[in-house]
């Protein structure tokens, strides 16, 4: 593993850029092992699939119930709009969940 003093503040403003490094001495100078050598927007989903791995970031789900009229669509229409998530109301799901079951049987 490198630690970033290790690195030029050059090769690191360098690397920050979307460039292919492509010559011998960029692999003898950096104390690195190169993952991505294809650049940036090459790997954008493995790059992206690394970084959720390494902050251990997991899909924010809210699940709601309760009686009738106690302000759960409310609730969860803040909560989405508040945490930038998609709000899913259970009726339409089941009712395209019915007509798909039922397509077969017509």
């Amino acid at each position: 593993m490198f630690r970033l003093r290790d690195v030029s503040k050059v090769h690191i403003d360098q690397l920050m850029m979307d460039i292919v490094i492509n010559t011998p001495t960029t692999d003898e100078e950096l104390p690195i092992s190169w993952q991505f050598r294809d650049g940036i927007i090459a790997n954008i989903d493995k790059l992206a699939a690394e970084y959720l791995e390494e902050k251990n970031f997991k899909p924010l789900r809210i699940f709601i119930i309760g009686a009738p009229f106690v302000g759960k669509s409310t609730l969860a229409t803040a909560l989405a709009r508040h945490y930038g998530l998609h709000y899913i109301h259970i009726t339409p799901v089941l009712l395209e969940a019915y007509l798909r079951l039922a397509l077969p049987i017509n």
